[in-house]
């Protein structure tokens, strides 16, 4: 399903934004985004880019399964066959948080496998 370019910016803007100092809006925000996602590899990288990479790697300093995982997922989206986005992620600092998550004995397993992928 495609939606417009509009209103998912609307609603990225109003998730990192709005809900950033409140914890369960910010998982609720970030699962809502990804389900819109969907599966297809296309919206994935649209919803993943439109979040932006910056947030992605603070998504993935929190301590949240949920907010790792998708973040995680969504790593994996831009990077997928594209170097741009994968010199963007270096540069932007996330090689740092993915090897602390698999270094951590509280990573979960889930997460784990996500970060292997990325």
């Amino acid at each position: 399903m495609e939606f417009p370019e509009a209103i998912l910016g609307v609603g990225v803007n109003i998730f990192w934004n709005q809900t950033f100092h409140n914890y369960f809006f910010l998982v609720a925000g970030a699962s809502a985004l990804w389900a819109l996602a969907g599966v297809t590899r296309h919206q994935q990288q649209r919803i993943a880019s439109m979040i932006g990479i910056n947030i992605l790697v603070d998504m993935l300093m929190l301590k949240s399964e949920t907010l790792q995982f998708i973040a995680g997922m969504a790593i994996i989206a831009l990077t997928t066959e594209n170097i741009e986005n994968q010199n963007k992620i270096v540069a932007g600092g996330g090689v740092q948080p993915l090897v602390r998550l698999l270094r951590s004995a509280k990573t979960s397993e889930k997460v784990c496998n996500v970060i292997l992928m990325a």
